[in-house]
């Protein structure tokens, strides 16, 4: 019975012999005389692999027990996670909502959060033994997550998800809108988008090369004051403070003190004067 041998591996040997028995716990068998007559040891061995879960402590990669992220703003979400457990036994990730419902089974250490869309979640190790059985929209904390023995980590990682949609953006004058402006009369143009979030949604007016002209924060605006010529007008969606300025290239520049995303598409107006 290996029951309380601890987690390693033993090797079992088969040993014949005439005479006492000389062999005492501690001895290298192949060093010291087995017996005080003849012996011979078994030709072959069976090896036992003693082992137990173990769920230790998880960690991210240097960024702490809780992580905020911005996803769904086209940029990778990567976090890395690594344990500490001292088992052999399989090692796996799983990502729950706030309620402990598995969202995620992971097959490896790192993770990209940027579709996992907004909210709370987290993230635990498990070792097991035996076959899996936990399954996504079952109960970390009151499942069976294996056939036979299993281990939860005894914490969990919390990432916050802010999520932001640039959306697509029409209106319905057209996606090549033709003005004269600089007449007096109004050259007034509504902007619709199809983002379902409560963030903040502005619609940003740049030259042909991406230079912010204007910022509306409403669905409409008068275009006759602006010059001749070209102009984009992309949607964004935020959290946070504006941090870009009329002269300052969009593509190039931090939009949100937080999180943000332009719109996939963009409306050109060609203003005549």
């Amino acid at each position: 019975d290996f029951e309380d041998d601890g987690i390693g591996i033993s090797k079992v040997w088969g040993v014949s012999y005439t005479g006492n028995l000389l062999a005492q716990v501690g001895d290298e068998i192949d060093q010291v005389a087995l017996s005080d007559g003849c012996y011979e040891l078994s030709n072959s061995n069976v090896e036992v692999l003693r082992d137990a879960p173990h769920g230790s402590t998880i960690t991210s990669q240097g960024l702490g027990d809780v992580i905020d992220i911005c996803v769904n703003d086209g940029q990778a979400d990567e976090i890395e996670f690594i344990n500490v457990s001292f088992s052999f036994a399989p090692y796996i990730y799983i990502i729950t909502d706030e309620n402990d419902e598995i969202i995620e089974i992971m097959n490896s250490s790192l993770y990209d959060f940027e579709a996992a869309g907004g909210g709370v979640c987290r993230v635990w190790g498990l070792s097991y033994t035996g076959h899996l059985t936990a399954q996504v929209g079952g109960n970390l904390t009151t499942d069976q997550l294996s056939d036979d023995c299993f281990d939860l980590s005894n914490n969990f990682i919390e990432i916050n998800k802010t999520e932001v949609d640039g959306s697509t953006i029409f209106s319905p004058s057209g996606s090549v809108i033709d003005i004269c402006v600089g007449d007096g009369s109004p050259d007034l143009i509504g902007f619709f988008n199809n983002n379902n979030l409560s963030n903040s949604y502005r619609y940003l007016i740049t030259d042909e090369n991406g230079i912010l002209l204007n910022v509306i924060g409403f669905n409409l605006d008068d275009f006759d004051d602006y010059s001749a010529g070209t102009c984009h007008v992309y949607g964004l969606d935020m959290t946070g403070i504006l941090s870009v300025f009329q002269g300052q290239n969009i593509f190039n520049t931090v939009l949100s003190t937080e999180c943000y995303a332009l719109s996939s598409n963009f409306i050109t107006i060609n203003k005549s004067s």
